[in-house]
């Protein structure tokens, strides 16, 4: 009789604390963020504004276009574009800062477009961007939730939670 109250308990004590605490049984379950941290995250986007990328330089951007590996016609099209002053090519970098489940974004930028697998580690890549800014789409959730984190400068910037087929634009900050 010992053993089966001694498991009775254990099994409300487990029970109890799930109840207890849902906000750590919520994040068990598909870790993903709480209702609390994606707000928070949601917030902070909001009052960052722009966001100051690194720019790739004048005299290298032959090389990145290059790098790109665009079809000839839109690589023609991205070269007029860069001529005008609004228009500059930058690195952009991304990754998964809570877990690397399968989360997939979509950039859109300047007529050029960008599928991103995301993992935990950081991925650069060059894109195009004007003061409209970059729309970063939600393709794939692998659970709780899309979370990307993006290099501005030397500080992260955390975007708000995604959804599969929600779009947010990235404020950009040009000189």
């Amino acid at each position: 009789m010992l053993i089966g109250g001694a498991l009775a308990i254990g099994i409300v004590g487990a029970i109890g604390v799930q109840f207890l605490l849902p906000e750590a049984s919520a994040r068990q379950a598909d870790s993903g963020l709480t209702a609390q941290e994606a707000t928070a995250r949601a917030e902070a986007f909001a009052a960052k504004g722009a966001v100051a990328f690194k720019l790739v330089d004048r005299e290298d951007q032959p090389a990145a276009v290059a790098a790109m590996n665009l079809p000839d016609t839109q690589r023609e099209a991205l070269d007029r574009d860069l001529t005008q002053q609004d228009v500059r090519l930058a690195y952009v970098t991304l990754w998964d800062d809570v877990a690397e489940d399968g989360d997939v974004v979509s950039l859109r930028s300047h007529g050029f477009t960008l599928q991103v697998a995301l993992t935990n580690a950081p991925q650069q890549f060059t894109l195009p961007v004007s003061r409209a800014g970059i729309d970063m789409d939600g393709i794939q959730d692998g659970g709780g939730g899309i979370t990307v984190a993006i290099q501005a400068g030397n500080d992260p910037v955390l975007a708000p939670l995604l959804r599969e087929g929600q779009t947010v634009r990235i404020p950009v900050a040009l000189p």
